[in-house]
């Protein structure tokens, strides 16, 4: 015949200041002479942990019902502990501390339902049984989806702990939106400042194989036994042999067809001033390809946006074709292809600002300007987008004008900032 023990905690006044533990094994062990029923302090201390594995021995019990805190707290300690006595499968625990005790005010109520819960469980661990161990081989790679910033220190971690990594990321480039950032809280640093360290440290980690424009197709199997399965899109190069020279990119028809070449004059289209105002950066920069970057920042600096008609003088006095110019204008966040406001407005609604209101604060800042996001006010004086994050999350929800951050915003202070 079965022998169970009920082991109740105190957890200090957690439990017991809600829940009348004293009455509660007063009252079980009334009904049930059957059980064994304790109580102390804290079941989960050393002397809590003392008293079960003593009780089970000279009781001589065979299940064990533990009457405390959350499984995910401190279920891992219970279960070591009666392991040491008895197979670690033939226990179950209550929860009246998050259950009873932190959702009750009357302590009548918080003891009945302590009560219900304990006889639940001790009904519930008659119809455990035994379970055994067994030792599976397991392969210790790790694959980590997606080379954001957040995959990046993921892959990172793991790699550092002496495990392979297999770092998988769609686009041809890792970095996420992260590398797309004009500038980063709080020190106000491009982000490309604050990631390369990391992507060398990715590049550099021999526990890390990293596969770019590839995508996972089907994945199965079970821990330590998966099978995935990943479609790797050609690059048409030897990465092996790859020395970033660039002189693969003259000859790439798929990503330069000719149609995507200049085929027009560009500077027709531009008026004096702005053909002037261009040259004068491009010869800034004495016309080289790798500083278009640049030389867009410069332009967009100067003119508030990038102007078509100029991404294609551009591309024509730097001799690269228009589709690379426009894969960098439209590639960056800092870039825009339409006139911007005098004052920048970027509203976040990443997801620390979503959740504290950043979509009613954004409401508030359209119906005072009267625009969309993506739009300018007709007097060409506000222009409203919308941004990811802008690193400052313990103060969200945020909005950034021009380069001044106002913090833990609400509807009203958004108006009034404007008013202002």
């Amino acid at each position: 015949m079965s022998k169970t023990g009920v082991f109740i905690c105190h957890c200090g006044t957690n439990i017991a200041g809600t829940v009348d533990v004293p009455r509660l094994v007063r009252e079980i062990r009334a009904e049930h002479p059957e059980l064994v029923v304790n109580n102390t302090l804290f079941l989960c201390s050393k002397t809590g942990q003392a008293l079960i594995k003593d009780t089970i021995s000279n009781e001589y019990l065979d299940r064990v019902v533990v009457a405390s805190c959350s499984p995910a707290h401190h279920g891992n300690i219970f279960n070591n502990c009666v392991g040491e006595r008895l197979n670690p499968f033939m226990w179950d625990m209550a929860n009246i501390r998050e259950h009873c005790s932190w959702v009750h005010q009357d302590i009548e109520e918080g003891t009945r339902k302590a009560k219900a819960l304990i006889m639940g469980a001790v009904e519930r661990v008659k119809q455990h049984q035994p379970i055994g161990k067994i030792s599976v081989p397991v392969v210790r790679d790790v694959a980590v989806i997606g080379a954001g910033i957040a995959g990046l220190h993921t892959a990172i971690e793991i790699a550092n702990k002496g495990l392979h990594v297999h770092l998988i990321e769609k686009e041809p480039n890792i970095g996420g939106k992260m590398v797309k950032l004009d500038r980063t809280f709080p020190t106000d640093d491009c982000s490309m400042c604050t990631i390369s360290p990391i992507l060398n440290e990715v590049m550099g980690n021999e526990n890390i194989t990293l596969y770019t424009l590839s995508e996972v197709e089907e994945l199965k199997g079970r821990p330590g036994d998966y099978k995935l399965k990943v479609k790797r899109k050609a690059r048409y190069v030897d990465e092996t042999k790859c020395t970033g020279c660039g002189e693969c990119e003259k000859h790439c028809f798929t990503r330069f067809a000719p149609q995507l070449q200049n085929t027009v004059d560009w500077s027709h289209r531009l008026i004096p001033e702005e053909k002037e105002e261009t040259d004068r950066i491009v010869d800034h920069y004495k016309a080289q390809q790798m500083h278009l970057i640049s030389i867009l920042h410069d332009v967009q600096k100067r003119f508030n946006y990038l102007p078509k008609p100029i991404l294609g003088y551009v591309a024509q006095r730097l001799a690269v074709p228009l589709s690379r110019v426009y894969h960098v204008a439209t590639f960056y966040t800092a870039f825009s292809l339409e006139p911007r406001g005098k004052q920048h407005i970027k509203v976040c609604t990443g997801t620390s600002c979503h959740v504290r209101g950043a979509t009613k604060v954004l409401d508030e800042v359209k119906s005072v300007l009267g625009v969309k996001e993506g739009e300018t006010t007709k007097d060409g004086e506000y222009s409203l987008e919308t941004v990811a994050c802008i690193g400052c999350c313990a103060l969200s929800p945020c909005m950034v004008v021009n380069k001044e951050v106002h913090a833990k915003l609400t509807p009203n202070k958004a108006r009034e900032l404007f008013e202002k």
